[in-house]
């Protein structure tokens, strides 16, 4: 594609979540409406991403013309058990229903890297797009959703 194009961006995220469809964040939610806990893999670190400002980012980029490949992901680095507990919390509920397990224990159909967390520097030094932490992006998420009763 790029040795075909004249100008081109790529655009690389990870671990997205938000509205309109199916996400880790929703699931997890869902699934302690009816059991007491969760286990959850502990030992995958990633870079979660909450698509709308994943979707600033990349119009801002569009805006400013950019020409290469970057990474637009929310700052910071989680587990897929941190994001969890810490969507759990902010829904209200209490975070140790969120079991950590490993990779071996949860067993997944499809290999994940232990380490995908995306380095933002890039797109942060050459065009100012620095995406906010993702506890505060998954903080704004839930911050629109109904929240369950404390005990459930």
């Amino acid at each position: 594609m790029a040795a075909a194009a004249t100008r081109w961006a790529v655009v690389r995220s990870a671990w997205l979540y938000g509205p309109g469809g199916a996400n880790f964040v929703d699931t997890i939610l869902t699934l302690l409406e009816s059991r007491e806990t969760v286990s959850v893999v502990a030992d995958q670190v990633g870079s979660p991403t909450y698509a709308p400002d994943l979707a600033g980012g990349i119009a801002a980029l569009v805006a400013r013309r950019a020409e290469g490949l970057y990474h637009v992901v929310n700052a910071g680095r989680a587990s897929w058990c941190d994001l969890a507990r810490e969507a759990v919390r902010l829904a209200g509920l209490d975070p140790d229903r969120v079991r950590p397990a490993s990779t071996a224990e949860v067993g997944r159909p499809a290999p994940r890297p232990r380490f995908s967390v995306l380095d933002a520097a890039r797109v942060r030094e050459r065009h100012g797009v620095d995406l906010r932490p993702w506890p505060q992006a998954l903080a704004g998420y839930l911050g629109g959703r109904a929240r369950p009763a404390a005990g459930g």
